[in-house]
């Protein structure tokens, strides 16, 4: 037998030395892993011969693949997201004393001071060891220098005498690891999104049964992770993550206007770990008929007394409450109300807390915070937090605190950003287990023995928020129950209720838990820290506290049915081959009849205007850099709807804007269902804001005896008007010609030795605006816009220079043929590299100017965008402009001088043909442009509302179109340089300026020596007078014109080509 153990034992060892061989092997053929290696090492060599002497680097490679699938009612949208990038770390001095030794707080001082994600794209596609080395070599060489920098501010700080933890290390050591996992097979990494869309669609689409439900959403998360880490103590490390994440969530809003909120989860680390279809339907209808019972519960009263919480509901609120109490963080004792309670019980003695990332999964349940190293390199390990009640250990990283000097593995960032302590996996025990019935015992015993009524089972919560304080009355935790259950003490059957909210210091509401239930429930969460979200579990059993305060939750909302959704209406769904762009308009149609009439029959107050928008957008970006893609998102569908309801009279309006909760983003896909009971909701909330606006400016009017201010807000009654556009989704290029594009366009850096940075960004977008009024306007509009950006860095003689080209046209037919722009990438890479070595503007100057091409261009266009056109900036017949320049607006001419005008609509947003007519004439405003709303200078509307997006809120606003700036007074542009060199020398100066912008030459600004004619390119920060009074200044153009096509929004606009400015102040900024 001894034969046969010590037999087994040295196959077994002879097996690890074969593994770990293997495994070496295959790491030696990872070329990634090999180069950062072997980079790392030796930058670091260099590094520590700098001044202040770096002592430790680290590199991570992440390649992240995270496909996100949402299903609302039955409709699917997309995510895709594939990143792969370099996140540098370099520490500097020492570790007794480095650039982390005064962070890893938790202040909001902190979080801002942070130099935030620093990462670096790299290749999506193979491994190019040119592109990785020189990340790397930038990555560290960037984060040195910001690593020197935040140790120096400390040194000015005097952070480093008399601090409390001067004595501890900044970083202490750790062992030096290799753990190698091969790269998952594609046949792993990949899913049938198809597939998993009908999958979620069919368990969502049952929410559709339930007519009080305004949520009814389930959604699929796929995540691949593969991490490649090494660190100069000889650290290796390459780990694969899979994980799976479905979500459930169901909504109803009650009658005061409280939106309940249901939701459900499940995390695995295989597919075949997500419910089956029928499991899943069971979820989706449990929680829909549990929330909708939320909705119909009375509110609670305040309470204080003895309660139940389930597994569930501990689970996050000791998340809550230990989650991050229980993390080491360096001079965070004064923000750590748990410092005090350290070797002391906190706990009753039968409860056990510990974290463990080494479990996968907890009594069938997969855990999402498993994880082998953690960020730092260090495998991660069981912590004993909380033993027999009494509060011992935290989870630390390498960062020491007091009382914790070596990390036990839980050092945890996202890429780009200082690990810190962060929790894994979090398990409370209890020694004393109780069952439901013997908590509930319990619960009854103490409300009878109180002399109460009745007291509380919460089943599930909002997690709400935690706040750490150094004073025990200013820590809280804030959670809001979702369902309650009254538990009467005489037995009575229980009460559903709603409407609570539970607040409360977390060390007291932890010395009122009890006794711990039998059954555990696993709490899956991306905690939110300074250092990201953080994949972390909490696993705890349904508690019983003696005292809990409950406070009622009011809502202060007053519920509407005005337009209320009518499931009647699905009988009115088109037919399946019905064109989407008919199904919009029906459904619009059938919404805008629907809330009118209900309006007209059932309000008081009948509005100016209903306003119905969608615009669907689509998205296609690819970004490369020196001939490889970094990134790439095919067709990003994004659809957003408005609402918008004017209400009132000439003496009070509402708001012209739309009410923000008037606006929703929408699935991909789209059906009359969803449309229609997405309008229906909206108008309620928009038709609710208008008339509470409304009565408050009535109220204002008559305390203040300030009546009619309004009236200039009331909308004009514009014509009936149906246009109906080419859809900008016809004839759309491919994401693969774009890569393509890319690729080659970014490769011409490549040619350049003093380029260090580049990236080539191709994009396409494509819009369809679809638009219906209740004074009969039915417009779809596209528009379509195909760019190209190159961000690119040169570095010379220790100087460095980076720009932005642009060019932008509707669509791929649109472009110049790709030598063409390569040309002019070549030309505008020459450019910065002249920049980088150019001598700087160092003195302020007062003279003549020209300003050329762009800045020409953008000049009049800033001038003409504010107020001037379409406000209240000047008054009809002021002087504006110079008495020579005229400005006007070309109404329906689609060509100018022979040349189309691109970018031409030919009617507005509201349907309206643009008026031709002069705006400015021999300097004088004559003419001011509007669109719906009406502006002093413009009885009528001119054509000139826009479908614009702000910040992700779509709306229509008056804008430019096509405007032409002509001189009376013009010359050659040749002559008009002579003028400068006239002008200049006639004030005595020895030199002039000329700032002149083009897509090879953005922002140049040129000195040019009065007596010879000789320009200097010259470099500055320099800032330029206000466009308004720098227009007035203007005293000849030139005779040749530019012309700007429309794409991007701004408008055609035709302008002379350069014009001369007498008297310009060009300030050096400081």
């Amino acid at each position: 037998m001894k034969h046969f153990v010590k037999g087994f034992v040295l196959l077994g060892l002879i097996s690890s030395a074969l593994i770990c061989s293997v495994n070496a092997q295959n790491a030696n053929n990872d070329t990634l892993l090999s180069i950062m290696r072997e980079e790392v090492c030796s930058n670091l060599n260099k590094l520590k011969a700098r001044e202040v002497p770096a002592y430790f680097a680290s590199l991570k490679a992440e390649e992240l693949h995270k496909v996100t699938l949402t299903s609302d009612f039955g409709l699917s949208s997309t995510d895709d997201v594939h990143t792969r990038v370099l996140a540098p770390y370099v520490r500097v001095s020492s570790p007794q004393w480095d650039n982390y030794a005064g962070r890893g707080r938790t202040t909001f001082a902190e979080i801002f001071d942070d130099p935030g994600i620093y990462t670096i794209a790299l290749p999506l596609k193979g491994c190019d060891p040119s592109i990785v080395r020189n990340a790397v070599r930038k990555g560290l060489e960037h984060s040195y220098a910001e690593g020197v920098l935040a140790y120096r501010s400390m040194l000015d700080r005097g952070d480093t005498t008399g601090q409390e933890y001067d004595s501890l290390l900044s970083f202490s050591a750790a062992p030096s690891v290799f753990y190698y996992e091969a790269d998952m097979s594609e046949e792993e990494k990949n899913i049938d999104k198809s597939q998993l869309c009908r999958y979620i669609d069919d368990a969502s689409r049952i929410f559709r049964e339930y007519e009080d439900l305004r949520l009814g959403r389930v959604s699929l998360i796929s995540l691949v992770k593969r991490t490649h880490f090494v660190n100069t103590e000889g650290t290796v490390i390459a780990q694969n993550r899979r994980t799976f994440t479905l979500v459930v969530e169901a909504g109803a809003k009650a009658a005061d206007g409280t939106m309940c909120r249901l939701e459900d989860d499940v995390f695995t680390f295989s597919q075949s770990g997500l419910p089956s279809p029928s499991e899943l339907e069971k979820k989706v209808r449990s929680l829909a008929e549990r929330v909708v019972a939320v909705s119909k519960a009375p509110q609670v009263d305040e309470y204080s007394g003895p309660v139940i919480i389930s597994e569930d509901v501990a689970a996050a609120l000791l998340n809550r409450i230990l989650g991050r109490r229980l993390e080491s963080k360096r001079r965070d004792s004064d923000l750590d109300d748990f410092y005090k309670f350290k070797g002391q019980r906190i706990l009753p003695p039968a409860f056990q807390v510990y974290a463990d990332p080494t479990l996968k999964s907890y009594k069938g349940h997969e855990l999402i915070g498993h994880y082998m190293y953690d960020d730092e390199g260090v495998m991660g390990q069981r912590v004993e937090c909380i033993k027999n009640g009494v509060l011992q250990q935290y989870v630390t990283g390498r960062t020491a605190t007091d009382g914790f000097f070596k990390s036990n593995g839980h050092g945890r960032s996202c890429a780009g950003l200082e690990p810190v302590a962060q929790m894994s996996n979090l398990i409370v025990e209890s020694s004393e287990p109780y069952s439901d019935e013997e908590l509930r015992a319990m619960l009854v015993a103490e409300l009878k023995k109180q002399g109460m009524e009745y007291g509380f089972y919460i089943r599930s919560a909002n997690c709400g928020y935690a706040v750490r304080e150094s004073a025990r009355e200013n820590a809280k935790i804030d959670m809001i129950p979702v369902e309650v259950y009254r538990v009467f003490a005489d037995g009575r059957e229980d009460q559903l209720m709603r409407g609570a909210r539970m607040k409360g210091n977390p060390v007291e509401l932890l010395s009122h838990i009890e006794a711990a239930g039998r059954e555990a429930h696993v709490y899956t969460g991306r905690c939110g820290s300074p250092k990201g979200f953080i994949e972390m579990s909490v696993v705890s059993p349904a508690l019983y506290l003696s005292r809990v305060e409950m406070k009622s939750d009011k809502a202060g909302e007053r519920n509407s049915s005005v337009s209320a959704f009518v499931q009647s209406t699905g009988d009115r769904t088109p037919a399946a081959d019905t064109p989407l762009d008919s199904v919009i308009f029906e459904a619009m149609a059938d919404e805008m009849g629907h809330v009118l009439g209900k309006i007209q029959s059932e309000c008081d107050e009948v509005p100016l205007l209903v306003d119905f928008l969608l615009d669907r957008t689509v998205t296609t970006e690819v970004v490369s850099s020196s001939g490889a893609c970094l990134n790439a998102v095919d067709g990003k569908v994004d659809n957003r709807l408005s609402v918008s309801v004017i209400a009132g009279d000439s003496t009070a309006v509402s708001s012209t804007r739309p009410y923000a909760l008037s606006q929703t983003m929408m699935p991909d896909s789209l059906d009359y269902w969803m449309l229609r009971r997405s309008l229906a909701l909206k108008s309620d909330s928009a038709y609710i804001d208008a008339c509470r606006q409304v009565d408050d400016i009535r109220q204002k009017s008559k305390a203040d005896g300030d009546a009619g201010a309004a009236a200039s807000q009331v909308p004009r009654k514009l014509p009936p008007a149906v246009w109906m556009g080419r859809s900008a989704f016809d004839g759309a290029c491919t994401a693969v010609s774009m890569e393509k594009l890319a690729d080659s366009l970014s490769a011409v850096f490549m040619e350049y030795p003093h380029v260090v940075s580049n990236k080539v960004t191709v994009s396409q977008k494509r819009s369809n605006y679809y638009r219906l009024t209740s004074d009969g306007q039915k417009i779809m509009q596209p528009d379509t816009l195909f760019g190209i950006k190159a961000r690119v860095e040169v570095e010379c003689g220790g100087r460095t220079a980076g720009d932005t080209y642009t060019l932008n046209v509707g669509g791929m037919g649109d472009l110049p043929t790709e030598e063409e722009i390569k040309a002019e990438l070549r030309t505008f890479a020459e450019h910065l590299c002249r920049k980088c070595g150019a001598d700087s503007m160092v003195e302020n100057y007062r003279g003549p100017v020209l300003y050329v091409d762009d800045e020409a261009v953008n000049l009049f266009r800033l001038s003409l965008s504010s107020n001037m056109l379409f406000g209240t900036y000047a008054d009809i017949d002021s002087e504006v402009y110079p008495s020579f320049l005229s400005v006007s607006q070309i109404g329906e001419d689609t060509e100018y001088n022979g040349m189309k005008l691109k970018g031409f609509r030919q009617v507005d947003a509201d349907g309206q043909r643009h008026a031709s007519l002069t705006v400015i004439e021999n300097g004088k405003l004559k003419h001011r442009l509007s669109g719906r709303f009406s502006a002093a200078g413009s009885p009528e509307s001119t054509g000139n509302s826009v479908f614009v997006r702000i910040g992700g809120e779509i709306r229509v606003r008056t804008g430019l179109y096509a405007i032409r700036v002509q001189s009376d007074k013009t010359v050659p542009l040749r002559k008009l340089y002579r003028k400068l060199l006239k002008s200049a020398k006639d004030a005595g100066l020895d030199h002039a300026y000329i700032v002149r912008s083009s897509r090879t030459a953005p922002d140049e600004l040129l000195r040019v020596d009065v007596s010879t004619g000789k320009e200097k390119l010259v470099v500055g920060n320099i800032v330029k007078p206000d466009s308004r009074r720098a227009v007035m200044k203007i005293k000849d153009a030139s005779e040749e014109e530019i012309v700007h096509p429309g794409y991007g929004g701004g408008g055609i606009f035709i302008s002379p080509k350069a014009v001369l400015l007498e008297d310009v102040e060009l300030n050096v900024k400081d």
